[in-house]
Order: C-alpha cells, then sequence, then structure tokens
C-alpha cells in the first residue's frame, strides 16, 4: 500500500505558477540558477523540476555539444536517470545492444591480441536483470553510451520541462550574492544583457569555472602524474572510419581497445559500433602541433595498416589529474562536477561523481526554497559530498598510475620465440586492469557516514573499489530489491519512492501497518515535510535492511531505521535530524 504527503511539493507548485522567468527589463527572481549545460547541470535541472522547483540554466554554448567525452554511464547515474523516467531511453543510445563491450589490449587492431577483458554487451545486461532475484543488487547496469550522445536527448527532454528555462548562447560574466540571493548578469553576442535574481545559484560551468574562480576557491591535489601513458598531457581526437568494422575488428569487435607497442600507446573507444571512434594519445614530442597529418598517422600506426580515415575535432586534456575544490560551496553558491573536482578518466569516475552531486544537493535546495527546512540542510552538501569526491579521484588516479606503469618490451610485435614470450608475460598484467571497467565498489559504494544529517546505528561495510556490498546501515545507498515479480520499470523499489522522503514499513504478512510507524507519518505532515510510505511484504528485503521501518532521502540514500514504534517526540526529533533543522529552545529539535 502507498501512502502520500506532499503538502510541501503542492505549495511550490502554486509558487512555480506564480513565477514569471522571462527578465523584463530589470532584475527578475526565479528560483535557482545553474550555470553551465553538461550533463551535470542538466541533471541538477531536472531533479529540481521534479520537485517542482523553477531553474534557469545558462550554457555558454549555442547548443548540444558534438565532442565526444566520456562513455561510461554508470550504475549509479542510471538510477538516477530511471528516477527521472529518462533510464530505459538513454540505453538506446551509443552501441547497438548486441555490440560487445570487452575491452581487448592488442599490440595494434590488426596486431596480436595481449588479453581481452570480456563484458556483457547491453543485450545481455538487460537479460540479466530480467532473471536477477529479488535482492538483485544491479537494476540499471553501466551504460556505455557517450556523453555527447546522451547530452543531446537529455538537452531535447529538458526543452518539454516547464519548471526550466534554457538559455543556449548566454554567458555568466559575473554574479553577486547577499542575505537576500544572488544577482546574476549573463549576456548574448547578439541579444545584449540581462539581470537575474535567484534564491540560489550553482556553478556547473566545468573545469575553468568561472563560478568557483569568482569565489576564489581554490583547487586541492595532483594536477598530473609523470609516465610513458595516461599521465601529464593527452590528446582526445575523433575521427571516422567506416572500414574498419568490416575488417580487422570484425573477430574482435570491442568498446576499447589498448593498443600496446613499442613504438605508440593509444587507446581507442567505440562510439556508435559503426565507424565512429575516439582516440586517446599522447600529444607530438617537443611540444609540436598536433597537425591533420600527425594524426592520420599517429591513427595509421594504431591500426596498423593504412585505411580510410576522417579525422575530426581534437581536444587536449591532462591524465592523472586528482584536484578537488578547498569548498563546495559560499554562501548562496554551490559548486557541482567538474567546477567542485576534477578526474583523470581512467575508471570513469568523473561525470558519475558529478551526477551525484547534483542528486544530492537538488533535493537540498528544494527543501529549503519550499520551506521544509532551513540552511542549515544546505551546508550538508560540502560534508557530504567533499569527502566522496575525495575518495573517488584518490581511485582514478591509483588506475591512472597502475596503467602508465605497465612494462613494454622491444619485442612485444615479434613473431620470435622473444616475442612469443613477452607477449605471454603481458597477459596477465593487462588482464588484471578488469577493476578500472567494473568497479561498481566506486559508482554504488559511497557511503555519508559520519554526516550530521545520519542517524547511524552501526558498522558499515568496507569500502572497496571492486565490489559494492549492500547495507541496512545507514548512511549507504538504500539497498534495492524488486516489490513484484516483474523486472521492468515499476517494479524496483527505486521507481515506488516519493519525491520527498520515503517510509518503508516491512511487514513480512503483507498487507498496510498503520500500527507501526504512524508517528512518523504525524510528524511529517506536523512539520510539512513530504513522506511517502510504502509497506513491504517481504521477509528478504526486511532482512536487508536489517529493521521493520527504515526512512529513505529524495537522493536514495538511507537516513535511518528501526525495529521498535517510536512516540510523537522521537518521530519529530528523527525527521528534524534528518532534514538538519535547528534545536528548540528546550533543547529539542524542530523543524524549518
Amino acid at each position: 500500500m502507498l501512502h502520500d504527503w506532499n503538502a510541501a511539493a503542492a505549495l511550490c507548485i502554486v509558487q512555480r505558477r506564480r513565477d514569471h522567468l522571462e527578465p523584463r527589463g530589470g532584475a527578475v527572481t526565479a528560483r535557482i540558477g545553474i550555470v553551465g549545460a553538461g550533463p551535470v547541470g542538466m541533471a541538477l535541472a531536472l531533479l529540481l523540476d521534479r520537485h517542482g522547483v523553477a531553474t534557469v540554466l545558462f550554457d555558454a554554448d549555442p547548443a548540444a555539444r558534438r565532442c565526444p567525452r566520456g562513455s561510461t554511464q554508470g550504475a549509479r547515474t542510471m538510477e538516477t536517470y530511471r528516477r527521472l523516467g529518462l533510464s530505459s531511453q538513454l540505453r538506446r543510445l551509443g552501441l547497438p545492444p548486441d555490440h560487445a563491450a570487452d575491452v581487448r589490449y592488442v599490440t595494434r587492431l590488426d596486431g596480436h591480441e595481449l588479453a581481452r577483458i570480456a563484458m556483457p554487451c547491453e543485450r545481455d545486461k538487460q537479460r540479466a536483470v530480467a532473471a536477477s532475484g529479488e535482492l538483485d543488487q544491479v537494476p540499471e547496469p553501466v551504460l556505455r553510451a557517450n556523453q555527447m550522445y546522451v547530452e543531446q536527448f537529455v538537452m531535447n527532454h529538458i526543452a518539454t520541462r516547464p519548471n526550466i528555462t534554457y538559455r543556449p548562447d548566454w554567458r555568466v560574466e559575473q554574479f553577486a550574492q547577499d542575505a537576500a540571493g544572488v544577482t546574476v548578469h549573463a549576456s548574448h553576442e547578439h541579444k545584449g544583457s540581462e539581470t537575474w535574481t535567484f534564491d540560489y545559484l550553482v556553478g556547473c560551468d566545468g573545469a575553468r569555472s568561472m563560478v568557483r574562480r569568482q569565489l576564489g576557491i581554490a583547487l586541492g591535489g595532483s594536477d598530473g602524474i609523470t609516465g610513458k601513458y595516461f599521465g601529464g598531457g593527452m590528446l582526445a581526437t575523433q575521427f571516422r572510419a567506416p572500414a574498419l568494422h568490416d575488417t580487422c575488428l570484425r573477430d574482435r569487435p570491442a568498446f576499447q581497445y589498448w593498443i600496446t607497442n613499442p613504438e605508440i600507446r593509444a587507446t581507442i573507444v567505440a562510439l556508435d559500433g559503426r565507424g565512429e571512434f575516439l582516440l586517446f594519445t599522447r600529444p607530438p614530442a617537443d611540444d609540436a602541433p598536433a597537425t591533420q597529418e600527425w594524426l592520420l598517422h599517429t591513427i595509421e600506426r594504431c591500426i596498423g595498416h593504412a585505411t580510410t580515415v576522417e579525422p575530426g575535432t581534437t581536444r587536449p586534456w591532462r591524465a592523472g589529474v586528482a584536484l578537488v575544490a578547498e569548498r563546495f560551496f559560499d554562501h548562496r553558491v554551490f559548486l557541482c562536477g567538474d567546477a567542485a573536482h576534477l578526474f583523470t578518466p581512467t575508471g570513469g569516475f568523473g561525470m558519475n561523481t558529478g551526477i551525484e552531486d547534483a542528486a544530492n544537493l537538488a533535493w537540498k535546495l528544494a527543501a529549503n526554497v519550499q520551506g521544509w527546512a532551513t540552511a542549515d540542510l544546505l551546508a550538508t552538501y560540502e560534508a557530504e559530498r567533499r569527502p566522496i569526491a575525495l575518495r573517488n579521484v584518490a581511485a582514478a588516479r591509483q588506475l591512472s598510475r597502475r596503467v602508465g606503469e605497465v612494462p613494454i618490451s622491444p619485442d612485444l610485435e615479434s613473431e620470435s620465440p622473444a616475442g612469443v614470450a613477452a607477449r605471454q608475460a603481458l597477459a596477465p598484467i593487462l588482464a588484471g586492469f578488469a577493476d578500472e571497467f567494473d568497479s561498481l565498489g566506486v559508482h554504488l559504494g559511497a557511503r555519508y557516514d559520519g554526516s550530521s544529517i545520519i542517524i547511524d546505528d552501526g558498522d558499515p561495510p568496507a569500502d572497496r573499489h571492486d565490489r559494492y556490498e549492500p547495507s541496512g546501515v545507514p548512511g549507504g545507498r538504500a539497498p534495492h530489491f524488486w516489490v513484484n515479480a516483474g523486472r521492468g520499470i515499476g517494479s524496483s523499489i527505486y521507481d515506488r519512492l516519493g519525491i520527498g522522503f520515503t517510509l518503508l514499513r516491512f511487514d513480512p504478512e503483507g498487507g498496510s501497518c498503520p500500527e507501526i510507524g504512524p508517528e512518523l507519518v504525524t510528524a511529517a505532515r506536523a512539520l510539512s515535510v513530504p513522506l511517502t510510505v510504502l509497506d513491504i511484504a517481504s521477509p528478504g528485503a526486511q532482512a536487508l535492511y536489517g529493521a521493520s521501518l527504515a526512512i529513505i532521502r529524495p537522493d536514495a540514500h538511507l537516513a535511518w531505521r528501526g525495529d521498535e514504534p517510536v512516540d510523537a517526540r522521537t518521530a519529530r526529533s528523527i525527521l528534524r535530524r534528518v532534514t538538519a533543522s535547528p534545536a528548540d529552545d528546550n533543547g529539542a529539535e524542530h523543524g524549518g
């Protein structure tokens, strides 16, 4: 059974209808301003839209970027897209459903195969989900679809959302904040300038974030590592070579090819499974320019023979970067994604960490502008997300350093006994890199232990990069389970969670559990905290959570659990704690 208390959400819908989001010659008030319309900025806007909060999304670019970047939409990111109703459609992007998602290490595309890390294709992943058990933890497996495809789809979807005002080709030049809000000045090359006033501003404007620079927030950590490969300066080049799939790749289809030989090291990523590729390689020696002739020669050396190649855009980047902002917010201005942390791409953690930043921040901003929490809740964004950023950049840097230290024998391509021996010696080393492409612990295992809005009650599982262990100890991702025999949209516990908080009431006998947790429902109503109640008849799920009651936050993290009915005072204390509400004069906590 399902019960809802969404009074705060109803109030915000009324407010949204009052807000007019077109500037008319003076300062204009909206709710949240977002600078940067990359995947993190768009996810934040959509999550706020889901809460009924109006945003203005500024994009310095006139349209979605067509330059390929990361191709890993992690399992947690896909769960976020599922809550937004987009995961099924996104799975149609990128590689064809039957295209192998393997990672192959080769001397050249037409040369010796050194090692292969077998990974399921999209079709096989969905078959595994369909056959999964009740307590399976991966309803949304990793998706291999390049960021440029995902961005275009999400941008098209944003255009349909009434709470999002999208401003392409508008550059935010400066902002000023005071106790009442944040005033933003934006300009357009042909349309002049505009002034907006927001309750809060979020910088999702990337590595060179104007928002971060204006706040004077420094990045700390390492800006790269030295190494023969995946260390320091690198180039990313998009190219088209339609003949490759019908020639040397026909018998060795893959998601990624790591070119490994004494002459050159590079990585080639299949983008569409037909003829579009992305090449990662070191730049020319002695800082020479990467001319088209040089690029064509480099690609030919990676392939191993001449073929028709059409090089596209090239952009520089730095491998081994592990930088995290010293602060994630300043009063009313927040940082998300690359504006807050910079990753080396090894492992595919950067964009996915940013999406989870957005999931954490969105509900806290919504709670504040809708009036059921105070600014104290917003301060927990940095306390919860900055340790995760430090954790994840360290994991990516470790993987990057390991890749760069691979020993390459001068005989590796030789047909001699020495060449055979060199290839045999290298194979197990390369095969040991499997955790780079299946780091489920990094993607699903982030925990907010010690957070002031988490009510801890036990020891969490060990944090491992390569393995995720579900736990009912509050602070981590709410453990997944299927609520019925189906395995599609609507059958996951994540499909049933409310927009606000969700109270799970476990009853092995089935049906409603009105005698368990009624004071929590009453307290939520009194405090205007949106709360959905789900009665769950599953002994397995109850054992997984280790309690009869559990409160799940809007970002699908577990905030509290308990086994006994709570009285009215305790119920109010729990809800005040998980929403960071301050204390009454008598020492008890109170709502916002």
